[in-house]
């Protein structure tokens, strides 16, 4: 079976010990990187090719959403789950849905979950954590009762 091949990027320990060895025992999954810098990440990529990068959103040297939209645009073959923090949870996830990421997932994420939630993305689905999808569909109902009400403006015209 083929591996899927996982970079790490966490500056902020988001992923405990615990993640990080689930992962390397898992026979379906392959670390081929950790880094803790978003300038690293890049040389990493390159170098490593990961299918997956893991990449918590709080970098130190730059690890918002600016950073997803690099990595796609560098390396469009690249899938990114963002691990956000709960408790900037809103603000980082709407941003890392619009740069382009296939997951988010907060740090209290199972190991389990975690290596569900990789498959999911390599198969080309995505994820998002259960404690996400609250203030998911707070923004998401705020957006299309903003559409409606400009359609229902022009029609009234």
């Amino acid at each position: 079976m083929k591996r899927i091949k996982v970079l790490i990027a966490d500056s902020n320990h988001l992923l405990k010990e615990d993640h990080i060895d689930g992962l390397s025992q898992s026979e379906g999954v392959e670390i081929v990187g950790i880094t803790d810098t978003a300038h690293k990440l890049f040389e990493l990529i390159g170098m490593r090719k990961p299918e997956i990068v893991l990449i918590d959103t709080g970098l130190h040297d730059g690890g918002d959403a600016h950073i997803l939209t690099e990595i796609l645009n560098i390396f469009p073959r690249v899938r990114c789950i963002a691990m956000v923090r709960d408790t900037v949870l809103e603000y980082n996830s709407f941003e890392s849905i619009a740069a382009g990421a296939a997951g988010l997932l907060v740090n209290d994420t199972t190991p389990n979950e975690l290596l569900d939630s990789i498959k999911i993305v390599h198969e080309g689905g995505a994820i998002l954590s259960p404690k996400i999808v609250p203030a998911f569909f707070e923004e998401f109902k705020g957006l299309v009762r903003k559409k409606y009400k400009k359609v229902k403006e022009i029609e009234s015209k």
